[in-house]
């Protein structure tokens, strides 16, 4: 009996942990997908990765990435493995590539082409933007907006034309 209760709370310390890690690295995360990502190049791999799935060549389902990594997950496109998502999930009208599970979902769904879009954010024709947190957070875009990295403008003093002469 003792035994299953240290065991219990062992792994409830883990589970803690591991959730604590998860939402330190959520800004990261979110940063990586909204502001680092070529979303073209994305769209086009979520897409290919459709196409396949249509020939035969995915099933429609979740493939864990992260964790418990399926084995198929090394023939994914780089665009999206580069994003280490916590798993994508096929779908015959797209592809989710979801950041973050468990609690405050986020990520981004591609639609096929033709197909009815949706999300929170919308990244592209195509490629949107969700976050469980737009509906918790009032004025939740602002916070997306606040990841922006911030470009700096340097100043440089070059000669201009006039300056030559």
């Amino acid at each position: 009996m003792v035994c299953y209760a240290l065991y219990t709370l062992l792994m409830f310390v883990v589970v803690m942990y591991r959730f604590h890690l998860e939402k330190r690295e959520v800004a990261q995360r979110q940063v990586l997908l909204l502001y680092e990502t070529d979303h073209k190049a994305l769209l086009e791999a979520c897409r290919k990765v459709m196409k396949e799935a249509r020939e035969g060549k995915w099933e429609y389902r979740q493939y864990a990435i992260r964790s418990f990594s399926d084995p198929n997950i090394d023939k994914l496109p780089e665009s999206i493995l580069r994003l280490n998502p916590t798993y994508i999930w096929i779908r015959p009208n797209g592809l989710l590539v979801e950041m973050l599970g468990g609690l405050g979902h986020f990520g981004v769904t591609a639609f096929s082409e033709g197909n009815h879009e949706y999300g929170d954010k919308k990244l592209l024709d195509g490629l949107w933007y969700y976050d469980d947190r737009y509906r918790e957070v009032p004025d939740y875009e602002k916070v997306i907006e606040s990841l922006r990295p911030k470009i700096e403008k340097q100043e440089k003093n070059l000669p201009t034309q006039d300056d030559s002469k």
